[in-house]
This record gives C-alpha cells, sequence and structure tokens, in this order.
C-alpha cells in the first residue's frame, strides 16, 4: 500500500500546522473504484463504498495516539483504534481516503496491495496512519 498526501491534502495539513488552533474531525471512507491516488486527486476522484451498512468513520481529534519517529526515521501517527467496516453486500473495494469535514477535500488516501472483496458478513479492519517524509 502507497500512500499519498494530494495537493489538497498538503494546503490542509500546512495550514493546520501552522494557523489554525482547531482543524476539524476527519471522516475514513473506503473506495470501490479502481483507481490509484495522485497528486490532483480530490473527493470526485474516488467512488464511496455503497455496500448494505456501509457508513464512513469519523476520526475525532483525541482518537490519534502519539507522533513518533518509525523505524524509517519518519514522522508518523496511527489512529489508536482499528476501524470496522461491517457488510451484509457485496462490493469491491480498492482503499480508504480520508477527508476534511467541514470542505471534503481529501487529505490522504491509500489504495490497498490487493482489492478487497466483501460479501455479505465480512468486515475490513483499518487504522488509519499517516507517515511524514522529507522530499527528496
Amino acid at each position: 500500500m502507497a500512500l499519498l498526501v494530494p495537493n489538497g491534502g498538503e494546503l490542509l495539513l500546512l495550514t493546520w500546522a501552522v494557523t489554525d488552533a482547531t482543524p476539524p474531525s476527519l471522516q475514513l471512507r473506503l473506495y470501490a473504484n479502481d483507481y490509484t491516488p495522485v497528486d490532483a486527486s480530490t473527493a470526485g476522484s474516488f467512488t464511496e463504498a455503497s455496500f448494505t451498512g456501509y457508513v464512513s468513520k469519523t476520526l475525532a481529534r483525541d482518537g490519534w495516539g502519539s507522533v513518533t519517529t518509525n523505524g524509517d526515521g519518519k514522522a508518523e501517527v496511527e489512529f489508536a483504534t482499528p476501524q470496522t467496516f461491517n457488510s451484509t453486500s457485496s462490493e469491491t473495494i480498492y482503499g480508504y481516503y480520508v477527508t476534511e469535514n467541514d470542505s471534503n477535500t481529501v487529505v490522504w488516501a491509500e489504495r490497498f496491495a490487493s482489492a478487497r472483496s466483501l460479501t455479505n458478513g465480512d468486515s475490513l479492519s483499518i487504522t488509519p496512519k499517516l507517515t511524514l517524509a522529507n522530499e527528496t
């Protein structure tokens, strides 16, 4: 899986880091179109999952763990608890994207290494994580 912060997400992250004292909560959403996120990705680039039982998940600010440095020397933060989606119908899921609640801007997205085919009774758990690295 390759996590990507698109252009709009970069702008939001910088705004939150230096000018916004109270950034909004985020929404974790699954996507069902065969799409690989790119720098120009927007919410319209993704087809949000629609299987029976699907609902996006709010990632409240107080739900995040501590920011750490991972084994590759990169800053990383992970949501404290896995977010589980329970399916009562069939759909193929290609990845997830995270949006800001206020503007629906895509903050980051990640395509799974392989699509997940959900059927009735299946569940999919994701622990959102954001990793930052220097540009080269």
